[in-house]
Parts: C-alpha cells; structure tokens; sequence
C-alpha cells in the first residue's frame, strides 16, 4: 500500500484551485498541479514549499488533449482527480456572442470532459479513485448576465451525474462540488471583495470530501456561504 496519496488539481494556479493545492498539501498529500500561467504555477509551488506534501506544476491547457495524454501517460497511480479549471464572463445574454458561449464551453465542459474521461479510464485500470468535477449552483439555476457560465456549469453536471452512473460498481466514485460564491478574483474585484465564502475554507472543506474513505459514495455537495444557510 502507498503511503501517500497523490492528487490532480486543474486550474492551479491561482483561486480555489491555488488554495486547494495548498489544503492537499497541508494534509500530506502529493499534489500535481496545472494551469496555463507558469508563473502562477511558481507562486503555488511556494505556498507549498514547507508543508508536509508537495507539490508539482504542470504548465498545460485543459483544452489541449495531446498535453493530457502526456501528463495522464506519467501521472502513475492517481487517487484523487479535481476537474476546477475553469473561467467566468459576466455580460448580458442580449451582449453575449456565440464565440463568447464557445470560449466558455471549451474550458468549462470539454476541457473538464478531457480530465474526468481520462481520469476515469486510469481509475478503473487500478481498481478505485475519486473524481470531484468542481460544478457551482449555478449548475442548478440561472443568474442574469452570466448565461454562458450558467449553461457550462448545468452541462458540466450533467456530465458528472452520467458519469457517476457509468463508474458505479467500478470502485471510482464521481463527486461534484456545487459551491455557491467563493470570494476569488475570476470575476476581478467583484467576486474577491464578495460576501462569499472564504476561499481557503471552501478549499478546506472540498479536500476533505475528496480525500475521503471508499465508503463515501458518488454525491453532489452543495456549499453555501454562512449568511445563506441562517
């Protein structure tokens, strides 16, 4: 049996995904990071430097699938598989070209449909694993303004929901995080100066739910901040 687990965090370098690999690491976990931004990648590795697990930065596009085939091909047994790469754009439905929507989808549905698909076929190979595609309750509802987010984020589960029916019996257990507003800058200011949860105790508590014992089965997990749940 290994002695130390090893976690994929896409979109790690900065936001939830940043602070999620810090959170792994503090656990002792080991911790292969990507992101486009190699410069960003750096200052995560940093935030991970003393802390009792590690760390590697991968420097690759979600959307590039010969980049995904290289890292899964040298990943070797892989525990856990965080799909969190992902960007927002707020604007009108009447301002929001086709091109706007294609953007969003190739990173937040193809891209995280290129992990989970990845991920799973080496989870079964090995007999177990967790996928945890990072969704939002925006997977649930409609917001003004963001309607490209909102329908990535409704077909992002929708792809976790089929997918963890097809894992079921296998040992791999798909479970999706639907968090409601993180205080994080994919917004710019707006979001960071939010009234939304903390990013570094949303990152706590997604990394204990993926880093969870088997018997913690397929789910979807909804978090909210503190003033919504009063």
């Amino acid at each position: 049996m290994r002695a130390r687990r090893t976690v994929l965090v896409t979109g790690a370098s900065r936001g939830l995904g940043r602070s999620l690999a810090v959170a792994f690491a503090s656990g002792g976990v080991d911790v292969v990071g990507t992101g486009r931004d190699e410069a960003a990648l750096a200052r995560t590795a940093a935030l991970c430097d003393a802390l009792p697990g590690s760390f590697a930065a991968h420097r690759l596009d979600v959307r590039d699938a010969d980049a995904l085939d290289a890292l899964f091909d040298g990943l070797g047994p892989l525990d856990v598989c965080v799909a969190n790469a992902g960007i927002a754009e707020q604007r009108p439905l009447a301002e929001t070209d086709e091109e706007d929507l294609r953007r969003l989808l190739e990173v937040n549905v193809v891209g995280a449909f290129a992990v989970m698909r990845r991920a799973a076929a080496a989870m079964v190979a090995q007999g177990g694993g967790r996928i945890v595609p990072i969704a939002s309750d925006a997977a649930y509802v409609g917001i003004p303004t963001m309607a490209a987010y909102v329908a990535s984020k409704h077909a992002l589960l929708g792809l976790a929901r089929t997918l963890a029916l097809e894992l079921a019996g296998t040992g791999v257990h798909v479970t999706t995080i639907c968090p409601g507003g993180i205080r994080t800058e994919i917004l710019g200011e707006v979001s960071a100066a939010g009234d939304g949860m903390d990013v570094d105790d949303a990152a706590a508590a997604i990394a204990a739910v993926a880093t969870a014992g088997p018997s913690i089965g397929s789910c979807e997990l909804h978090l909210q901040p503190a003033r919504s749940c009063a």
